[in-house]
């Protein structure tokens, strides 16, 4: 996976963001456009020919993509 993001949010947040403080993610711009892909031959070549975009959280411990295939 190939993952371009951007996250935009105030500095006072980022500083929280990066000291491990959780911040409220409607306060956060965070949207991706992630690139999968498969062998071209097996069960899940399909992702090679699909649009994906998503959205993220940033926890202290961890980020959350929720990703949805474009129809």
């Amino acid at each position: 996976m190939d993952n371009r993001a951007v996250r935009v949010t105030s500095a006072e947040d980022s500083r929280a963001i990066a000291q491990g403080i959780p911040v409220d993610p409607q306060r956060v711009y965070f949207r991706c456009a992630p690139v999968l892909t498969a062998d071209e031959d097996g069960p899940c070549a399909w992702l090679n020919r699909t649009v994906f975009v998503g959205s993220g959280e940033r926890d202290p411990d961890c980020v959350r993509l929720e990703i949805s295939a474009v129809q």
